[in-house]
């Protein structure tokens, strides 16, 4: 579930299908579309509760993108990087993650993160320039080693120590 921000700051608790079509209404209307984001799979670039901005893009998405998507099997909005592009379909995966989405067809794609805001201020979210050296690292797994498993095995040890 996720909720969605109205002009009065208030939130409306959605599930996938009903923050799909609201996300689809406000974007053939020209508008941007803000939510919450919910999960951790995009970490440490957009944490759970940070407010996303999605814009549709009347370009295509490019390699290092962060989009909003629809997931074909199970019709669920998830936001993960594009990886890799070949021609209307794209390779997608979250940063925190080992497994890829797949292949998703541009007709999936519900635009693309142009703002990450964490507790009211933007965030630095790999959306910038790095976002490609961020998808290169993603696309082999490498950033979630760099970063994950580092982590992991630092609270290990300091299980093992007693702290």
């Amino acid at each position: 579930m996720s909720t969605a921000l109205t002009q009065e700051k208030k939130e409306i608790s959605l599930y996938s299908p009903q923050l799909i079509g609201l996300m689809q209404a406000v974007h053939e209307k020209g508008g941007l579309f803000r939510f919450k984001a919910k999960g951790g799979s995009m970490s440490p670039f957009i944490k759970d509760e940070d407010v996303l901005t999605i814009a549709k893009s009347s370009d295509g998405y490019n390699i290092g993108e962060v989009v909003a998507f629809v997931r074909p099997c199970r019709q669920k909005l998830v936001v993960h990087r594009i990886i890799a592009k070949k021609n209307d379909q794209y390779l997608i995966k979250g940063d925190n993650t080992m497994e890829r989405d797949g292949k998703i067809p541009l007709q999936n794609i519900l635009g693309k993160v142009a703002r990450v805001e964490r507790n009211g201020k933007d965030a630095f979210a790999g959306i910038g320039p790095e976002c490609h050296f961020i998808a290169w690292l993603s696309c082999y797994n490498l950033f979630f080693m760099l970063f994950f498993f580092p982590r992991q095995f630092l609270n290990l040890i300091r299980r093992i120590k007693g702290e």
